[in-house]
């Protein structure tokens, strides 16, 4: 079949790339002794949603904003958690990447172009362990970013030194269990922080401060959700819709990663907190790189209502790696 569906100079092509594999494979294995085997691994992609709602978004283009084939510092194998920054007219778009160097996520940036279109930078964010979840904000004439460093037991604040891509370590804000997805908010002039637990993803922790440098103290009614892997894990940055306020939860149930739900906060102070249950906002495609289910959010209103989302999905591969399986 392989020889009547080629003509002779692709299968000339196709034989000699395979030699080429093959003959790499062997090396490696004779320097290494290690032995190859498939990995079935999730690959994450980004793209923008946008909508005349937080709970009606649809793709913005048929290509996507980023993906890990884009990342030219490094070899990635995935990017995700996108979190969108606007400085002086220029639209950024900060994320985790997959560093398959160090097997570790670092913290990419990425920049709009005039079409529309997004240009990957570089990485900015490089530490000696795993980060991901890239919140970016300002206040009081800084900008800040809050990763997740659950590897630390610490949920770290870093303040831009040359923006966007310089930044210098503040202090720790909370260090306390393997706190994922840290997701920081004012409200009533007050910090408030949602965070979940990285190992289980279905336990849910408030905690809140006057100061955003703390001291930062847990509620009192934390954790608020516990054995709840259908909503318990944050899933990109707290929005206000139509004088509400809203948060989002990861539903992981049954598998990290499948859909997105927005939460309504009826009530949060310093000693009660109480939410309506979830409105569907992502899930699972029919286009390949959202296959596997979608988890993160990051919404922002137009000035003409419109409603725009740097969002992920993922979807299933097999990757040859080298090693113990």
């Amino acid at each position: 079949m392989l020889r009547r569906n080629l003509s002779p100079s692709k299968l000339r092509l196709a034989l000699a790339v395979g030699s080429m594999i093959v003959l790499a494979i062997a090396v490696h294995i004779g320097l290494t002794g290690q032995l190859p085997f498939l990995h079935r691994v999730n690959v994450w992609s980004i793209a923008i949603y946008e909508g005349k709602s937080p709970f009606d978004l649809h793709p913005t283009h048929e290509i996507l904003a980023l993906t890990a084939e884009q990342v030219d510092d490094v070899p990635a194998l995935f990017v995700a958690d996108p979190f969108l920054y606007q400085y002086k007219g220029q639209q950024w778009m900060f994320f985790e990447l997959l560093n398959q160097s160090t097997s570790q996520g670092d913290i990419g940036v990425a920049r709009q172009t005039d079409d529309g279109q997004w240009h990957y930078e570089q990485i900015v964010l490089d530490e000696s362990f795993h980060l991901s979840y890239p919140r970016v904000f300002a206040w009081e004439g800084e900008i800040y970013m809050v990763p997740e460093s659950a590897a630390t037991n610490e949920v770290r604040l870093y303040r831009a030194a040359q923006f966007p891509y310089q930044w210098e370590f503040v202090r720790t804000l909370v260090r306390q269990h393997r706190l994922a997805d840290p997701t920081l908010f004012r409200h009533e002039g007050r910090w408030w922080m949602f965070a979940g637990e990285s190992h289980t993803h279905d336990r849910l922790r408030l905690y809140h401060a006057e100061q955003l440098e703390g001291p930062w103290v847990e509620h009192v009614e934390s954790p608020l959700r516990e054995s709840s892997p259908d909503l318990a894990r944050p899933g990109g940055s707290v929005f206000q819709w139509q004088g509400k306020q809203y948060r989002l939860g990861q539903d992981c149930s049954p598998k990290y990663g499948r859909a997105l739900n927005a939460f309504e906060i009826e009530e949060i102070d310093e000693s009660c907190y109480r939410e309506l249950p979830g409105q569907h906002i992502l899930s699972a495609g029919d286009a390949g790189w959202n296959s596997a289910g979608m988890h993160h959010a990051d919404l922002y209103q137009l000035d003409n209502g419109r409603w725009v989302a740097a969002v992920d999905g993922h979807q299933k591969r097999w990757i040859l790696k080298f090693g113990l399986p």
